[in-house]
């Protein structure tokens, strides 16, 4: 018994040695700037005034598109920091504590679930540090907790340990005979830990199947309590059924691929070898080999193009069926590999996301650690002679060394990020993200001339793409002694090339800059003329309706409102993203144009049509102006009545006068 406690003392203390460790080595990297997608998420909350500030947060919060949800919860823990706007310190300061705080729940876990299946207290605590402190210092995981806005992905992370956290000691309590307190304990991770991780980021939702996992490997010799069947099927089979009947018969999941340069075919082929990949840069990495942008990863076009590809096929493929059939027979492995797909059972599947993500592994890596600690400590174990006994701990102690060695180097980068944007640039020659991303740098930073390298590089790697001489003209706008583009071969390029992603950010910051004045010398005609020729470009299928916006918005603000309001119309008849706010601006330049009919009908129209959340946002502001334009048309009603009824005096007085003279 005291050997036990001595035993918990000293893994406690070692786990405290552990976090302080890891806040070490992240410190570094807590300086820098926001990135990306920092802005578009994190930018609005500048706005937020303290004597709305509710109401401000409030509709921040519930505001999101980043997520089918919205991810409010996230959202909600960057408003709280909106007095540190400003400084990014803060901001990932708080990421650095969520790290440390789901590897404290992740330690407590594990030595949970290790004592359900009466592991004993050595092994117990030995194997829960030794998977915690891979999982915590494991490079993959540096761009996760420094990229502020992956907080989404920690927090989703977060509650669904604690879920787990809380199911395992509802199992617990059940072994026990307890059954109210143990299906109170498991109902409460399923439900309430589950409401906050989707709420976080949507596959919070993988929860179910990190239990599915555990009761499938792990959990299969546990006795089932009394009515467990019936728990399954109301929190584990019922809820997985209705999300695979959503996406089968209710999301369009093939419509996404409309806007990707790969298949539903070729991206499940491309990620059996980004899977692999994850699995080798969590054990092998190479030093300052992660990136934040995998765009230029070759995508598989069938199963031996490129020649990777059916290998990968092969051993993904085998290890689900090795996983199924050994569930039993070796549930530790089983546990690793299953774990590991579940983590990756969205994002790196049939979905038309992005292929390549490093954070995509946050939690997915647990399982494969895991199992690798159980591999070490059985070795150990078994092993009789001394000096294999001290070589296992060694190479063990290196091995964690030196991956805590490349996360330094990785979080070194992070703490530059000029020297990090050229670095990727480098990297990945034909990486269009990392290109710009560098550009965009060395804009900001006062280089242009270096920034228009990078643009002459993407023109030359991209000769198709449509973004890069809008970049350019930017470049142009923010630094006039940079020579524009020319503008006969701007457009000669424009009938026929590409649409890509970056096209939208690149109109939208053109036209902002003519809007707000900030680009004299770009004319309203030259801008009038792309957005034409872009839109009788056949191949602009991503940002055709962006277009129609962009016009829009450079009517109005030279007071041509009804055209705006026209050129919303013609968007909204295509699938639009950010469709309600686009809507609600169409009523606004409706009434400024004096078309308060029109107006009006739009109004009552969108407040009917709009979804909950939609008039949340915007609800408000329709009541206003609906109340607004019904003041304005009655007073206009009034001033034509005036104006009718003078004419007839008018007119009276005439035909009187007439009658006198006579």
């Amino acid at each position: 018994m005291k050997s036990s406690i001595r035993l918990q003392w000293l893994y406690s203390l070692l786990f405290l040695l552990l976090l302080g460790f890891s806040s070490i080595l992240y410190w570094q990297g807590l300086d820098g700037s926001f990135i990306l997608d920092d802005e578009h998420n994190i930018t609005e909350i500048k706005n937020f005034d303290d004597r709305s500030l509710s109401e401000d947060m409030s509709r921040y919060v519930f505001s999101g598109e980043a997520g089918a949800l919205g991810r409010p919860i996230s959202l909600l823990s960057f408003a709280l920091q909106f007095h540190n706007i400003h400084n990014v310190f803060a901001f990932k300061y708080v990421n650095l504590c969520i790290h440390l705080l789901i590897a404290t729940c992740i330690f407590w876990l594990l030595i949970k679930i290790t004592r359900l299946l009466a592991w004993d207290t050595h092994k117990s605590l030995f194997i829960a540090l030794l998977s915690t402190a891979l999982w915590l210092l494991s490079p993959i995981q540096v761009s996760t907790v420094l990229y502020v806005v992956q907080r989404m992905a920690q927090l989703s992370v977060l509650f669904t340990v604690i879920g787990l956290l809380c199911f395992v000691q509802g199992r617990m309590v059940l072994a026990q005979g307890k059954l109210r307190q143990g299906y109170l304990w498991a109902s409460i991770g399923m439900f309430i830990a589950g409401i906050f991780a989707i709420f976080s980021k949507e596959n919070g939702i993988l929860l179910i199947l990190y239990v599915l996992v555990l009761e499938l490997t792990l959990f299969h010799k546990i006795p089932e309590p009394k009515l467990w069947k019936l728990w399954k099927t109301i929190f584990v089979y019922s809820p997985l059924l209705i999300i695979i009947a959503y996406f089968m018969f209710v999301a369009n999941v093939l419509s996404g691929y409309e806007i990707r340069p790969f298949s539903l075919t070729e991206r499940l082929l491309t990620e059996s070898r980004i899977l692999l990949d994850y699995l080798r840069d969590t054990f092998l990495p190479q030093p300052q080999s992660f990136t934040i942008f995998h765009d230029d990863y070759v995508i598989s076009k069938n199963l031996i193009t490129p020649f990777s590809t059916l290998p990968a096929v092969i051993i993904v493929c085998s290890a689900l069926v090795i996983a199924w059939l050994w569930r039993k027979k070796i549930p530790v492995l089983s546990f690793a590999i299953l774990w590991f797909f579940a983590g990756h059972a969205l994002e790196s599947t049939f979905l038309a996301l992005m292929l390549y993500f490093e954070h995509r592994n946050y939690l997915a890596i647990l399982g494969f650690l895991f199992a690798f600690s159980c591999l070490l400590f059985y070795l150990y174990s078994i092993i009789q002679k001394k000096i294999l006994k001290i070589f296992i701990v060694l190479a063990s102690g290196v091995w964690l060394l030196l991956l805590s060695f490349i996360s330094y180097l990785e979080v070194g980068l992070w703490n530059n990020p000029v020297l990090q944007a050229v670095y990727w640039a480098e990297k990945h020659p034909y990486s269009g993200y990392a290109q710009s991303h560098a550009a965009a740098f060395m804009g900001d930073s006062g280089r242009p001339e270096e920034a228009l390298k990078y643009y002459a590089h993407m023109l030359e790697v991209f000769p198709e793409s449509s973004s890069h001489y809008i970049f350019w003209l930017n470049l142009h706008c923010a630094y006039p002694r940079i020579e524009p583009p020319e503008q006969k071969v701007m457009l000669a390029h424009f009938k026929q090339s590409q649409d890509d992603f970056g096209l939208g950010n690149g109109l939208n910051l053109l036209v902002s800059s003519h809007v707000e004045q900030l680009c004299p010398h770009i004319s309203r005609q030259k801008i009038e003329e792309i957005l034409g020729v872009l839109l009788d470009n056949p191949n602009i299928n991503i940002t055709h309706t962006l277009l129609y916006l962009q016009l829009g918005r450079l009517f109005a603000y030279h007071s041509e409102y009804l055209k705006a309001a026209a050129m919303i119309e013609k968007g909204t008849a295509y699938p639009m993203p950010n469709r309600a706010q686009a809507q609600t601006m169409q009523v606004y330049w409706l009434a400024q144009g004096r078309a308060f009919d029109q107006a009006l009908a739009l109004a009552k129209k969108l407040k009917n049509s709009f979804n909950p959340k939609e008039l949340m946002i915007h609800g408000a502001y329709l009541d206003i102006m609906i109340k607004k334009m019904s003041e304005l048309k009655q007073l206009d009603e009034q001033k034509i009545e005036g104006r009718r009824v003078n004419k007839q005096n008018h007119k009276s007085i005439i035909e009187t006068d007439k009658s006198n003279s006579q």
